[in-house]
């Protein structure tokens, strides 16, 4: 088990961003100590690793969450291929700008 700061530290992340994560219920810690400290497994890490590959492919939280909870692998891929439509989209979009520079 690693306590908040030591996941934190292991992911390059704010301890206050695994704290809005678990406010949300992204990411609920794996246990608490007696004192109510947050502790993380292995599974609990996964998972953020997950929704940290997520954000950097700029998907919302609630996106996130809908994936990371999905029933199917099918739904999950579904996400994953609508979402990366738009950001073809943009990019697209970014390119022409350029190009008027």
């Amino acid at each position: 088990m690693l306590s908040i700061s030591e996941i934190a530290k292991l992911f390059g992340i704010n301890v206050r961003t695994l704290h809005f994560y678990d406010s949300i219920g992204l990411l609920k810690p794996s246990a608490l100590t007696e004192v109510g400290y947050r502790q993380y497994d292995e599974t609990a890490s996964s998972k953020l690793r997950k929704i940290l590959i997520l954000r950097e492919l700029e998907f919302p939280l609630k996106e996130i969450s809908k994936v990371l909870n999905s029933i199917g692998e099918q739904d999950a891929k579904e996400t994953y291929s609508a979402h990366l439509d738009e950001l073809k989209k943009k990019q697209n979009h970014i390119n022409d700008l350029i190009l008027k520079l």
